[in-house]
């Protein structure tokens, strides 16, 4: 859930949309899955995390509002750019024989 992103020479990870179905939703199934990623996060020593989402539904998770307009907007850059590099597909594996 998570993707490395970088502030400057920082390395921190951003957790990328999380959702839940509808029908599952109320039965602390993304409070789960969140806290569960942040304790893989820290085994591997990374202590800061970003997150785009409702703030006040991340909020609990002890995120907080960023104070610059500039820094959300290059993180989201790189989340997309990071994105877009798993979407990617080579043409050879949609090759039908």
């Amino acid at each position: 859930m998570f993707i490395k992103a970088y502030i400057g020479d920082y390395e921190v990870l951003a957790l990328a949309p999380l959702a839940v179905s509808p029908k599952y939703q109320n039965q602390k199934i993304g409070t789960f899955l969140v806290n569960y990623s942040h304790d893989i996060a820290e085994k591997y020593g990374y202590t800061h995390s970003i997150v785009l989402g409702n703030s006040k539904y991340y909020s609990r998770f002890g995120y907080k509002k960023p104070i610059h307009l500039v820094l959300i907007i290059l993180l989201m850059c790189q989340m997309i750019i990071s994105w877009l590099k798993f979407l990617i597909i080579p043409m050879n594996v949609l090759t039908i024989q």
